[in-house]
């Protein structure tokens, strides 16, 4: 039989494999769907059998037929005795193969998959994702074949189905619908979608009961204190802010990330991370005495300054926040915020009804810290996981930091420049407008809490997402940016044309002026909203510099509009200097990076509706 006849047959054979390989890593991706633990039931088993027998056969028709029989074709000068290696090699520097290194990695694929699954819930999805990147890596290398084949040899090109063209064929033959059908009623039973589901209602469910509270007590509160002792109270809050990025070390990501993926560490990772949070709260307790007295206030301002920074050193306890996030059972942190909320909402009560003085309501930040701490290490000991607070390895402490001094620099920029405006006004205007600014940016900024929500909920999925495929993982995030983009737009929209109504029913006509602010400010969430979303695309991509560049520009253009229109049109100008900087940092700067560019790609395609985005940007 001829060569080209003889490759003929050999890459049909492929293709066929190919085909079910195909095939059944996309059921495999959908049965894994927002699975942390999965549950190997007798369909998922079915299907990694199946995937394991085509993965082999795959394998095997590549190396022992396709590969050898293409040096062959090609002529190229290789030794009868050569072992595979150096063909492999031969291979990859005429382009048949695009890596050397990458058929070696099928081995520990195919391993993974030899023995029975383990038992244990984390070591098995591990397994199972690392079989399910080998497989896709597989039939990547065989379309790379295909392609080098049909370029040089074209009388021998052979089309390898994919599963576009099968989805093709099936629209066609009327089999969409019953596969929709198919995938409703298995996501309403899928174990993975009920979990995460679950997780994300009770973020929401604690996250709405906060912003009742807030409007209903925190407006109240507002209310009785007036602008002027609001602004004060306002501006100890924001001026303490401007230094929290030095307690929390930009650790939170960091740690949820490393929980996901290497759990058996756990107590290492929370352990370590407490005492950095301890250690990064004093610092900052410190770097905050000395700062004040640099500051024109008075005495009773710093006071209520250092009291609520005071607060940070019981925040430490938040690692046990990120335990329950990389474990996607949140029921228990939001159990504990609605405690913390529950005592919060009823002394500011109790103080408003009493008269009390300014002095109380700074004592109450304390107090939530606190409260919250308490609540956090009870739902942790309950879990009867023991005490982490032995644990502390100083070459992971400097490993954290190594990864997390960027995203503690990208925190500070974030915070001063969402805090600094409230600074700049008292400077310049007085604490009475940073009041009436502070009541309007409440309100904006309520609804924050809804991406950070899904995407704090959704980072497992996502980083699992990855470890399936890229382009699994580029449709998930697509997904994820547009929704962001429009519940931020429809928040806009009503916000914008009741914002006068709103400030001056919600806090009084005293804050009237407020109104205008709002109008502006409420449509920097549609930047807020895909940022959120954005920076964990960031994370997962190892590119935790990137945002604090981004983060920098942004908040230097913020300070430098707020000196120019502040002056001018008051507190009306800082909501524009934060609506035009945030706007920048969104679709201008990105231009300007590379590796940045399908961020801006995506987020103009967010602006499309769901509905009607054909394609992914690659």
């Amino acid at each position: 039989m001829k060569p080209e006849q003889a490759m003929r047959i050999y890459l049909a054979e492929c293709s066929v494999h190919a085909a079910v390989l195909d095939e059944g890593l996309v059921d495999a991706k959908q049965l894994m769907l927002l699975s942390n633990g999965t549950h190997l039931d007798k369909k998922l088993l079915r299907v990694l059998d199946q995937l394991a027998y085509r993965f082999t056969k795959l394998q095997d028709s590549i190396g022992e037929k396709v590969l050898p029989l293409l040096l062959e074709l090609t002529q190229e000068s290789i030794s009868s005795g050569a072992t595979f290696a150096e063909k492999l090699n031969k291979l990859e520097h005429i382009g048949a193969i695009p890596s050397t290194n990458e058929w070696k990695k099928f081995r520990v694929a195919r391993n993974a998959v030899a023995h029975e699954f383990p038992d244990d819930p984390e070591l098995r999805i591990s397994t199972i994702n690392r079989f399910l990147v080998g497989a896709i890596k597989l039939s990547e290398l065989y379309q790379h074949v295909i392609q080098y084949v049909a370029e040089h040899f074209p009388e021998l090109a052979i089309a390898h189905r994919t599963s576009v063209s099968r989805a093709v064929e099936a629209h066609e033959n009327g089999k969409v619908l019953r596969r929709i059908k198919h995938l409703s009623d298995g996501a309403k039973t899928h174990q993975g979608f009920r979990r995460y589901f679950a997780n994300t209602s009770w973020m929401f469910a604690e996250q709405i009961m906060r912003m009742v509270a807030g409007l209903l007590v925190g407006i109240w509160v507002a209310r009785y204190l007036g602008p002027a002792q609001f602004g004060v109270f306002s501006y100890a809050i924001a001026f303490t802010a401007l230094f929290s990025s030095i307690a929390k070390l930009g650790l939170d990501s960091i740690i949820v990330r490393d929980l996901v993926r290497d759990p058996s560490q756990r107590d290492l990772y929370i352990g370590t991370a407490f005492w950095l949070k301890v250690s990064g709260a004093i610092v900052m307790l410190a770097v905050i005495a000395l700062t004040t007295q640099l500051t024109s206030n008075d005495p009773t301002t710093e006071l209520y300054i250092l009291i609520i920074a005071s607060g940070f050193i019981f925040q430490s306890f938040e690692v046990v926040d990120f335990y329950f996030q990389s474990k996607a059972l949140s029921k228990f942190v939001s159990i504990c915020k609605l405690t913390q909320l529950l005592l919060s909402s009823v002394l500011k009560i109790y103080f408003v009804l009493t008269g009390a003085g300014l002095f109380w309501f700074v004592v109450v930040s304390v107090v939530d810290q606190t409260t919250l701490a308490a609540s956090l290490y009870i739902a942790y000991r309950y879990q009867k996981l023991g005490s982490f607070f032995r644990h502390f390895d100083l070459i992971t402490a400097k490993k954290l930091l190594k990864n997390s001094w960027p995203l503690m620099l990208s925190g500070l920029v974030i915070i001063i420049y969402q805090r600094i405006d409230q600074i700049m006004i008292k400077e310049m205007l007085g604490e009475k407008e940073v009041g009436l600014y502070s009541a309007a940016v409440r309100l904006s900024e309520v609804w924050y809490f809804i991406p950070m929500i899904i995407t704090n909920s959704l980072f497992p999925a996502i980083i699992n997402a990855k470890q399936i495929s890229e382009e699994f993982y580029y449709g998930r995030l697509q997904n994820l940016y547009t929704l962001m983009v429009w519940l931020a737009i429809g928040i806009a929209l009503p916000m914008t044309f009741l914002s006068d109504w709103l400030v001056t029913l919600l806090y009084g006509e005293a804050y009237r002026a407020g109104g205008q602010v709002l109008m502006i400010y409420i449509w920097a969430a549609v930047f807020v909203f895909f940022g959120c979303a954005w920076s964990q695309w960031m994370l997962i991509e190892n590119r935790t510099k990137t945002p604090t560049f981004f983060h920098i520009n942004t908040m230097l253009w913020n300070v430098i509009l707020n000196l120019f229109l502040i002056p001018k049109f008051g507190i009306i100008g800082a909501a524009l200097s934060a609506l035009i900087s945030a706007s920048i940092g969104h679709t201008l700067l990105p231009l300007f990076i590379r590796s940045q560019r399908i961020a801006l790609k995506m987020f103009l395609y967010s602006f499309i509706p769901i509905y009607l985005i054909k394609r992914q940007p690659k």
